[in-house]
């Protein structure tokens, strides 16, 4: 992708920028964090944006999106696969946030798609969800599958991966689409640990409304390396890449600001950390970690999901069914 694809706001913060030219493998946590020292948290995350769109496998992946963007909807793909949703945490208690995936559901039906949802308790712990997700796929009866995680369900899907069994369960699955996922935990976890009486009515506030805040610590960054996974897993990272002036909510200004003195963050975790993890990242200019509008833009998930079918190449067969599984609603 050119110079002149890139938003007006990113060219602008990257005007006279020194040195830009650098691997992006270079731009770890730390480094990001001194650039962020050296020129402010905007041109260090306008930096990284503008490295992933110029670096491939990214590069390439970022430009084909950009075409079925432009194109609209017309002429649309068949994607012959189930969409299996692995909700975030409060999907059921607090349905508005979007944790649910509902907004995916129409445009992958446009694409042919069957729709599913893994019923992940909405505040369960890694090793629970884990194997919640794991006894799904195998009693799945979809042929190919395209598991899509919103937040902490990046979390859980990268639980049951780690988990024995995992290989013969993701057999079917051909795709892992990973919205804002809490992938590598969030260092919100470290900043309320070391602020007990924050933590402590943290903990207390959720607790009248009925939640356990067990599973929030759970959160931190993991300390185990990512698990292995197939070699014919396509893996994406939809990652939000906000200013403070982007965020969408009081609590996510709040959150970035205080996430922002190390380094480029969605609000919630830090984008270096998403760009050291195995598969392609598209990143989202102007959104936060809920990445709204986006999200809700039907446009931007047809054209995630049509150039995905590119990718994929499944053939549209007589035995190309749901992938329902038997006693669970869709």
């Amino acid at each position: 992708m050119s110079d002149e694809r890139l938003p007006d706001e990113v060219r602008e913060l990257l005007d006279g920028f020194e040195g830009r030219d650098v691997p992006l493998a270079s731009l770890s946590t730390e480094r990001l964090r001194e650039l962020t020292e050296q020129h402010g948290i905007d041109s260090a995350t306008a930096l990284l944006y503008e490295r992933i769109l110029h670096t491939e496998p990214h590069s390439g992946w970022n430009r084909r999106l950009a075409a079925w963007t432009n194109a609209g909807s017309n002429d649309l793909p068949r994607l012959p696969a189930t969409l299996v949703i692995v909700p975030g945490a409060f999907w059921r208690e607090y349905p508005a946030t979007g944790a649910g995936g509902e907004s995916l559901e129409e445009p992958a039906r446009r694409l042919g798609m069957e729709v599913e949802r893994v019923p992940v308790a909405s505040q369960g712990r890694l090793d629970e969800n884990a194997q919640t997700i794991l006894a799904w796929l195998r009693r799945s009866r979809a042929e190919h599958v395209v598991l899509v995680s919103l937040s902490k369900g990046g979390a859980d899907v990268r639980a049951a991966l780690a988990t024995p069994g995992a290989r013969e369960a993701f057999a079917r699955v051909r795709a892992w689409v990973d919205l804002s996922g809490i992938v590598s935990g969030t260092p919100m976890v470290e900043w309320f640990a070391a602020r007990p009486l924050r933590r402590l009515l943290l903990g207390l506030v959720l607790r009248l409304k009925g939640h356990d805040p067990g599973f929030l610590t759970e959160l931190g960054r993991p300390r185990a390396v990512f698990p292995e996974v197939p070699e014919d897993l396509r893996i994406l990272h939809l990652a939000g890449f906000a200013l403070r002036r982007h965020c969408t909510t009081s609590k996510s200004r709040r959150w970035w600001k205080r996430l922002a003195s190390g380094g480029p963050t969605d609000g919630v975790v830090r984008l270096a950390d998403v760009t050291a993890l195995p598969g392609i990242v598209v990143p989202i200019w102007g959104a936060d970690h809920y990445l709204r509008p986006l999200v809700q833009d039907s446009r931007f998930a047809l054209a995630v999901l049509s150039t995905l079918a590119e990718d994929l190449r499944l053939p549209v067969t007589a035995s190309t069914r749901s992938g329902s599984v038997a006693g669970e609603p869709g």
